[in-house]
């Protein structure tokens, strides 16, 4: 513990919009996101927060801690009415938030996916895709009856960990910001998204956590959660 509290915090690279017209709270949401991840990162470290093996369920949990450090209600898996099937289903994370002159309920169903930070655009599109598009369509299945008497909200989010399998690590920044800006530029557009954040190492945070690691690499480098507005009347 002693040895893990005398090194360095990560420097780290974040990005975060929300259209607060849309989805009011969600832009000091994903501030307290950014800072639950940091958090994690820097006390359990060499652990971090995108391992591959935190999929969605892991990755509700953070946002989950995010949405109770500002002061919000959260409420994680809990039964929901669908309109598909039985009627019966859960839904991912119900979170009460904060906002200027009152709160905001959201419903918000979320997928997980995996990006290669060296893969090409039309890979990258057709990932972005696929999961936000199950998301939207998780939550278009919320029953509205749930949502209406507090005006709530249903909202698609998509959780994509970032991999950087490359061994110059030096290249980590350039590689990174590039597909980054290409996603907050004229993917984020496509998509319709109301909400993006990312946090991801700097190339010198690379080096040393995987130097920290030694026998077991550090291949995934960060992480993106993008959210998206839906209609579920």
């Amino acid at each position: 513990m002693n040895d893990l509290m005398q090194k360095k915090e990560w420097s780290f690279n974040t990005f975060a919009w929300a259209d607060e017209q849309k989805l009011p709270g969600f832009g000091q949401l994903l501030n307290s996101w950014l800072q639950v991840h940091k958090n994690y990162c820097n006390n359990v470290r060499p652990e971090n927060s995108w391992e591959y093996d935190f999929k969605e369920r892991s990755q509700i949990g953070f946002l989950s801690n995010a949405v109770v450090l500002i002061g919000g209600i959260a409420l994680e898996e809990w039964a929901a009415k669908k309109k598909s099937g039985s009627g019966n289903g859960r839904n991912d994370l119900f979170s009460r938030l904060p906002t200027q002159n009152q709160t905001q309920d959201y419903f918000i169903e979320a997928k997980w996916g995996a990006i290669d930070l060296r893969w090409t655009e039309n890979n990258v599109v057709g990932k972005l895709s696929e999961v936000m598009g199950n998301a939207i369509k998780d939550a278009e299945q919320l029953d509205a009856k749930h949502l209406i008497p507090n005006d709530g909200k249903a909202v698609a989010v998509s959780f994509f960990i970032l991999s950087f399998n490359d061994e110059d690590a030096d290249s980590l920044d350039k590689t990174a910001s590039t597909l980054l800006n290409y996603i907050q530029g004229e993917q984020s557009q496509r998509l319709g998204l109301n909400a993006l954040a990312s946090i991801y190492f700097t190339s010198e945070d690379l080096k040393q956590n995987r130097n920290e690691r030694k026998e077991w690499p550090t291949y995934e480098v960060g992480l993106i959660l993008m959210a998206k507005l839906v209609d579920v009347t």
